[in-house]
C-alpha cells in the first residue's frame, strides 16, 4: 500500500473539471431532476475536498457513484424510468454509496 501513497503523492488526484462545467450549464439546472442535482452537487463538493489529496479509494468511489447518478438521470430523461422509479433508484444508489464509502474508510484506518 505504501507504493500507492507514494504514487499519489507525486501524482495528485485531479478534480474532474468537466463536472463543474456541466453543473454550471443553465440547461442542466433546468432539466435534471432535483434528486439528481442534489446528489451531483454532493459528489462534486466531496470530489473538490479530496482532489489533490492522497485518498484514491474514496476518490474512485465518488467518481463511480457520480457516473451512476448520471446514468440513472439519463434513464429518466429517456423515459425509461418514472420519477418515483428514479427516486427509488437514487435512494438505493445513495445507500450503496454510503456503504462503499464506509468500507473504504474502515479499510484505510
Amino acid at each position: 500500500m505504501k507504493h500507492v501513497h507514494t504514487f499519489f503523492d507525486k501524482n495528485p488526484l485531479p478534480f474532474p473539471d468537466y463536472l463543474n462545467t456541466f453543473m454550471r450549464q443553465s440547461l442542466v439546472n433546468r432539466t435534471l431532476s432535483e434528486e439528481t442535482l442534489i446528489d451531483l452537487n454532493e459528489y462534486k463538493f466531496n470530489l473538490q475536498k479530496i482532489s489533490n489529496g492522497n485518498q484514491p479509494q474514496i476518490y474512485l468511489v465518488l467518481l463511480t457513484y457520480t457516473i451512476e447518478a448520471l446514468r440513472l438521470e439519463i434513464d429518466y430523461q429517456k423515459g425509461e424510468k418514472s420519477l418515483p422509479e428514479l427516486e427509488k433508484a437514487i435512494d438505493s444508489n445513495d445507500r450503496k454509496f454510503n456503504l462503499a464509502l464506509d468500507k473504504v474508510k474502515n479499510s484505510s484506518l
